[in-house]
């Protein structure tokens, strides 16, 4: 197609040019020559044909030239276009790399225009278009990245590794752990030199004092499709470079399984090539020093240089200027080489007159009256050229006509075509995909639930198994101090006082009665923290699930919107797919039914803004009669019943005969809203339908309850059938019967199903989405309410747990003092008693807790095997819940797929319409292009018969001897030559003829060398010109390209902070500068005015900017924070999270002395936070 429709807007063109001269036949004539002429040039390819016999020169009857052979017009061609150089045809070619700048600048400018402007059109254009879902492949690379490195005796590290993450890694590490030192064994083990890394200008610089070599070593991933020579290295690829103190480097680059596979560095080269790792790239890699120059000393002419070298765009620029300095030589060349054919031509044109000027007068004039004829026959032979091509042009925009026509029937079948498989895919996704995903969402619920109760669980067991053995523990020390006890006992005699005993007797009773009283407390307050952490439980998981229920409905209402932003259809985005297709079935097949087919009614009901709170409540109890289609009688009653079978939309079907009435006697006469007052119906016939159906001319709306039953009860003329009000957690409706209120509670539908068609507010017909809107709104407000809730009620119950907690405590430690009370006075009382009670006391004692013991053994035992099923258990039910959340992410997979399908096939069908449109005013231009060469054929044959006729009375057309270079100026420049001749005929010659035809012999072979010579140095000139305009426009496309992306990239990351900034390119004078505005009322200035957190956040969002179009795996930054304070710090910090994992393929690290504090996103999974102490603590430094 865009063939086509370049060939159109050229023979467009030629027609406009040839209209300007004249009109009628001369007109169209125009229009057939310039279109031929075209043709001819792009089949011959600019060929020139070959002319008999010389310019001026006579020939006799037979086509002879006296004595001597024709000359080739090749030799005239070539000294003809002598006049046309290469400085006339590219005055605008540059000579010099300044002017080479300025052409490119130019260019540039030009680009960037068009650019941003089909930038601002794609933008208001994507406005208007349906969201896009696709998400990227977040998955690293599966080749190119770096996994682990190791410096052996290398700067500070005598033995030192670190395994990166083949994303986003932060190496941490204060000044003087050796951290700078990573960037470096990079650079050094992927060939880099010394003074590459601003260590110094030799690798023996980097050994560490007192060794003799230095190692570094890197290990590549290796793997997937894309994998470098799978075969030879397996999965991993290292690559070794040991640096000898005497002597050169060496590499060794080895394969999966250790063996060494080269030793070359060239084939280190070539692997990093295909990894697409440039270390020679100086934003590949930015050190310590580099870093700091680029975050805080960069002029504009180095951030020009930094940008220029970043993107390759260096290397480009170069090339071009390359090329121009061998077109300025080539042209030097041609220069040299078209003077001197001047020159032969000169001597060549004297020859000929000379030869020229031997020709006999009879011959002269006899030639004359033939070039005369000639001329005549040349104007028919013009025309019937003219008319034949005119026929030929004809005939070719007939074909092209009907070729165009069977295009559009190809392109209409194929839109038929993508329309079907959009249908079914829209039905794949709403009827399997969403409903799969919903039920594993449950699924995953379920699981995690009951995943938590049994970590709960094992927690719970391995806490008494804690205690138990703790218990144990105790006894054993208890039994020990018995023991002794009991030995100092029997060697003790001892006596007592009667007064003593009985004080220390009434003592311990007393005692015994406060401990009974404190251990009383103490089972309470126990009870008490049990009570509240199972009512804690239960009120938390509650709140739970309904924060759950309402996420659920969140994400259902969030496909529903997305599903109705994808539809074109308003009515579709309204009621769904299946019900629109019921009623456009219905439309379509209107003629089927007897009668009028309303519905579903609930399109011809509106509730008034102001009322919008009474919404959901008057959409639950109508719900059934919104759903309902209206029919007049029974026989399409039964043919519509078909169509909702068919279709799977459920709708109630209500017969009934167009009616309407008054009803204003029944409507109660009071100043309470009444659901007629809230709701719009234009339809008189379904507003009557309402007030017999759903009663709502006498049902009223009161949202106090108390004022609700006042105004029923005082209802003594029983008009009012019901009045709906609300409570908390939903409302109610009232009715009164016999005397007595009755109330039916009205709860929220907070899972709704697919059939459900909510109540429209007013104005929901010109925004389909503004009701799905309102209900995410809601849901939203719903669960900040519910998460608000849950946190008061978590803080309540936990302060009345440490309240009750503490209460226990101090129950606890009074029993323990009663208890040492009473364990004094009987051991004073038994030190009075004497004998062995108190042996035979404490020997009990101590039986009793080895009972103990061997008891808590016992349940040890137990609660380690009950533990083990609880673990065991609770590793299935791991198992379980990954299996479903894998099972979820491949549904999700599922639909981002049918999505991307639809996305695709929207767009097909969009080209195939452009393509219809193109194709219809194309058929159209022809079509008029065809009636005007019909009138020229009209008129042409008529003038041609008139022509042959004047010619053939001087001599015929076989006499003439036409040839195919023969015009009519070159015939008329032949007579005029002849004359000319005929006038120095008479001259003496002062040559022989044999000399004449021996110097033009000379002179022509000359003349043929010298132009074959130019042809070629011109050919090659014009080869090198065409290769330079191609590259600076290839350069200015790709330069304007990254100018755009760059610059916005840049602008997104200043607008992350609220600031303004862009980004200032002057190819001319290689400068680059960065202009921001803290403040959208300041203007932009110059970076360098900022401050030095703000100034480095910048520079830090350009750096970002260029590593985006950056084709490296891998990128390092060292020490990109040092000049920042805590607040921009993590603004960056954010900023950096959010660029490189747009670009999850790439490996990027940064070295920083600072901490990395709680950041969003630092937790992702892709990003890699390790930390390394200084050496001397020891070589595993890495945490």
């Amino acid at each position: 197609m865009p063939g086509i429709k370049r060939r159109r807007a050229e023979e467009i063109d030629l027609e406009e040019n040839a209209i300007k001269p004249s009109k009628g036949r001369k007109l169209v004539a125009a229009i057939i020559e310039e279109a031929v002429i075209e043709d001819e040039e792009v089949g011959q390819n600019g060929t020139d044909a070959t002319v008999s016999g010389d310019d001026g020169a006579l020939e006799n009857d037979e086509g002879e030239v006296d004595g001597t052979t024709g000359v080739s017009s090749s030799s005239d061609t070539l000294v003809d276009s002598s006049d046309e150089t290469p400085e006339a045809r590219n005055s605008q070619l540059p000579d010099t790399q300044t002017a080479m700048t300025d052409r490119l600048s130019q260019s540039l400018a030009k680009k960037l225009k068009s650019f941003r402007r089909r930038s601002l059109h794609s933008q208001s254009q994507g406005e208007l278009e349906s969201i896009s879902f696709d998400e990227s492949d977040e998955s690293p690379a599966e080749t190119g990245v770096i996994l682990r490195l190791e410096l052996h005796n290398f700067m500070c590290h005598e033995a030192f590794s670190l395994d990166f993450g083949e994303q986003t890694n932060f190496i941490i590490g204060r000044n003087g752990s050796g951290k700078s030192a990573i960037l470096t064994g990079l650079s050094i083990a992927m060939g880099a030199k010394a003074s590459d890394t601003d260590r110094g200008n030799s690798l023996k610089g980097l050994i560490m004092h007192g060794k003799n070599y230095a190692r570094v070593k890197l290990t590549f991933k290796n793997e997937g499709d894309l994998a470098y020579m799978p075969e030879l290295y397996g999965k991993r690829i290292s690559v070794e470079r040991v640096i000898p103190l005497t002597g050169s480097s060496s590499f060794s680059i080895r394969n999966e399984s250790g063996q060494v596979i080269s030793k070359k560095k060239k084939t280190l080269d070539e692997i990093l090539r295909y990894y697409r790792i440039n270390i020679a790239n100086p934003m590949t890699i930015l050190t310590q020093t580099e870093a700091k120059t680029f975050l805080a000393r960069s002029s504009d002419r180095e951030k020009y240089d930094y940008f220029m070298q970043g993107t390759r765009l260096q290397e480009a620029y170069e090339n071009v200027e390359s090329v121009r300095k061998n077109v300025t030589d080539t042209l030097a060349t041609l220069s040299g080489i078209r003077e001197m054919r001047r020159q032969r031509k000169e001597k060549f044109e004297k020859a000929k007159k000379v030869r020229l000027a031997f020709r006999n007068t009879k011959e002269f004039e006899k030639r004359l009256r033939m070039l005369s004829a000639k001329r005549l026959w040349i104007d028919v032979t013009d025309e019937e050229d003219k008319m034949q091509r005119a026929k030929e042009l004809r005939e070719k925009w007939k074909k092209e006509v009907n070729r165009l026509n069977d295009q559009v029937a190809d392109f209409q079948g194929d839109i038929a075509l993508k329309r079907k498989q959009t249908e079914k895919a829209k039905t794949v996704l709403h009827d399997e995909v969403f409903a799969e995903r919903e039920r594993s969402n449950e699924q995953k619920e379920k699981s995690k639930e009951q995943l938590n109760l049994l970590q709960t669980r094992f927690r719970s067991l391995d806490r008494n198994l804690k205690n138990v053995n703790q218990e144990i523990s105790d006894d054993r020390e208890s039994i020990k101090r018995l023991d002794d006890q009991i030995l100092r006992e029997k060697a003790r005699l001892a006596h007592s006082t009667g007064e003593a005993f009985d004080r220390l007797r009434n003592l311990k009773q007393q005692q015994e009665i406060k401990l009974a009283e404190t251990e009383r407390l103490r089972m309470d307050a126990s009870a008490k923290i049990v009570e509240i952490e199972e009512e804690m439980k239960d009120k938390v998981s509650g709140m739970e699930g309904e924060i759950r229920g309402l996420r659920a409905d969140y994400t259902k209402l969030d496909r529903e919107k997305q599903r109705l932003g994808q539809s074109g259809d308003r009515q579709e985005r309204m009621v769904g797919q299946q019900l629109n297709g019921l009623i456009m079935d219905v439309r379509r097949h209107k003629s089927d039914f007897r009668g009028r087919v309303i519905g579903p009614i609930g399109l011809n009901i509106e509730l008034k803004q102001r009322y919008q709170k009474w919404g959901w409540v008057l959409e639950t109890i109508m719900q059934r009669i919104l759903n309902t289609f209206l029919v007049e009688n029974f026989s399409d009653s039964q043919a519509l019943k078909q169509r909702v079978k068919s279709f799977r939309t459920n709708n109630e079907i209500s017969v009934r005969k167009p009616e309407v009435f008054d009803f204003s006697n029944s409507v109660p006469q009071n100043d309470e809203l009444k659901v007629m007052d809230v709701l719009s119906i234009e339809d008189k016939n379904i507003e009557c339908l309402l007030v017999d159906a759903n009663r709502i001319h006498t049902t009223l709306l009161i949202e106090s309850r108390r004022t609700a039953e006042s105004v029923l009860l005082q209802d003594t003329r029983n008009l009012i059938s019901s009045v709906i009000c609300f409570v908390p957690g939903g409302a109610l409706r009232i009715s009164k019967r016999n005397g007595t209120l009755q109330t039916d509670p009205i709860l929220p539908q907070r899972r709704r199903n697919a059939n459900w068609l909510p109540l429209r507010i007013v104005g929901d017909s010109s925004d389909p989405l503004a009701r799905l809107n309102r209900d995410m709104e809601d849901i939203t407000e719903r669960l900040a309410e519910l998460n608000k809730e849950k946190h008061a009620a978590e803080q309540r119950y936990r302060g009345e747990l440490i309240e009750a907690q503490r209460e226990a405590k101090r129950s606890q430690q009074r029993t323990r003092e009663i208890r040492a009370a009473i364990s004094k006075a009987s051991a004073k009382m038994e030190d009075m008693d004497g004998g062995t009670a108190k042996l035979d006391a404490l020997e009990e004692e101590r039986n009793k807790l080895n009972d103990h013991v061997i008891i808590n053994i016992q349940q040890e035992e137990e609660l380690r095997e009950d533990s083990q099923r609880a673990l065991k258990k609770l590793t299935v039910q791991k198992e379980e819940f990954e299996k479903i959340v894998k099972d979820n992410k491949v549904l999700e997979q599922r639909e981002d797929s049918i999505k991307k399908t639809l996305e695709n096939l929207m767009l097909e069908i969009d080209e195939f319409q452009d393509n219809i449109t193109t194709n219809k005013k194309s058929i159209e231009k022809t079509n008029s292009d065809i009636s005007k060469l019909d009138a020229f054929l009209d008129k042409e044959a008529p003038e041609i018969e008139r022509l042959i006729e004047q010619a053939d009375s001087r001599c015929s057309r076989a006499l003439a001897s036409l040839q195919p270079g023969d015009t009519k100026e070159s015939v008329e420049n032949r007579i005029q030559q002849v004359k000319d001749s005929l006038k120095r005929i008479e001259e003496e010659v002062q040559i022989s003829r044999e000399q004449a035809d021996k110097n033009f012999t000379e002179a022509k072979a000359a003349l043929d060398y010298v132009t074959a010579s130019y042809n070629t140095s011109d050919k090659l000139y014009s080869d090198l010109e065409k290769a330079m305009e191609t590259r600076v426009e290839n350069l200015s496309s790709t330069l304007g390209h990254m100018i755009i992306d760059v610059g916005s990239a840049f602008e997104s990351a200043m607008r992350i902070r609220n600031f303004e900034g862009k980004i200032s390119f002057d190819l001319r004078n290689r400068r680059l500068a960065l202009r921001v505005s803290t403040k959208k009322t300041e203007k932009l200035r110059n970076v360098e005015s900022l401050s030095g957190g703000e100034k480095s956040y910048a520079q830090i969002a350009f750096l970002l900017a260029i590593w985006m179009p950056m084709t490296s795996t891998v990128r390092g930054l060292d020490e990109f924070d040092v000049f920042m304070d805590q607040v921009n710090r993590r603004l960056t910090l954010k900023l950096i999270l959010q660029k490189v994992r747009q670009k999850p393929k790439t490996q990027t690290i940064f070295i920083t002395p600072l901490a990395i504090g709680k950041i969003p996103g630092m937790d992702h999974r892709s990003v890699n936070i390790q930390e390394i102490t200084p050496p001397e603590r020891g070589n595993s430094n890495v945490h």
